[in-house]
């Protein structure tokens, strides 16, 4: 039962002493109170709603004020050149760049760093670095590190590959989390990710092969914890189907976040989190 253990604690002079959470709640008077019945309501993240349908009002105002938050920019003016920073390093040569830009401005409007590699100027780390330390960030050695294995069931699996990230290392005793990316870091998923854990959340770079294959491997597991929902709906309609899989589910716990594409909700049921992922539509993340 949806709450089930928090509610029953409480008895009924103590639910009466609640006020719900719900400011559009008819009982949040003291006197309305006592006319509210013997129901014992819910408890989600530490707040209190007299009713199911107080508790759906509530998460249908958090969906709308989701969506109207803004993302971050993917890309930042502000960057140096990746070409720069690899000629600042010693790693390419001026005529290797302009080799390299030339082939970019001629053959193919690809990233500068795959025509490096590509033109056997610079290796794949060589750029992995030098992304990394344009966002200042670590570059994580994927390859020789088989420990994202353990922790890539922490996120859902289309959040991951939507965003094309990848948890590589936890800390459980800090809550930390790395959380890697090949090319731009996403830090509207990281900082999703963050509030949703309730830890630290580490962006990293790793290479892009790395990258690859352990998405391949990502998609050949099994999620029977993730529903993704593709049809676009309106917040009262996501808020109305969460809460039936509270119910069916008889979640304690219930986390609301918007990551770039997403609005993503996880309820934690006996322990066990399910995640509900609601495709947004294009306008809302600028894609």
């Amino acid at each position: 039962m949806l709450g089930g253990e928090l509610a029953t604690r409480y008895s009924r002079a103590a639910t009466i002493a609640l006020t719900c959470e719900n400011p559009r709640c008819e009982f949040r008077g003291f006197f309305r109170r006592l006319m509210r019945g013997s129901q014992d309501g819910v408890f989600l993240q530490g707040r209190w709603y007299c009713s199911l349908d107080c508790f759906e009002v509530a998460i249908t105002d958090v969906f709308r004020g989701l969506l109207r938050s803004p993302d971050e920019p993917l890309t930042r003016s502000s960057r140096v050149p990746i070409g720069l920073l690899l000629l600042g390093r010693g790693v390419i040569t001026e005529a290797d760049l302009k080799l390299a830009l030339r082939a970019q401005k001629e053959e193919a409007p690809d990233r500068l760093g795959r025509l490096l590699i590509r033109l056997g100027i610079a290796s794949a780390e060589d750029i992995s670095a030098a992304l990394a330390a344009q966002w200042g960030c670590a570059f994580f050695p994927l390859e020789k590190d088989s420990g994202y294995r353990q922790c890539m069931h922490l996120l859902p699996r289309i959040l991951l590959e939507s965003c094309n990230m990848l948890p590589v290392h936890y800390l459980r005793e800090n809550h930390d989390l790395f959380l890697a990316f090949s090319h731009d870091i996403d830090h509207t998923a990281v900082y999703s990710i963050e509030r949703l854990l309730g830890g630290r959340t580490h962006p990293c770079v790793v290479t892009e092969q790395a990258m690859e294959r352990a998405m391949e491997e990502l998609r050949s597991s099994e999620r029977r914890t993730e529903i993704v929902f593709d049809k676009h709906w309106e917040p009262s309609e996501m808020a109305r189907t969460i809460r039936d899989y509270a119910l069916k589910l008889g979640a304690e716990e219930l986390r609301l976040v918007r990551p770039r594409r997403y609005l993503w909700a996880r309820l934690l049921a006996a322990g066990r989190p399910w995640d509900l992922l609601f495709r947004l539509p294009p306008a809302h993340y600028g894609a």
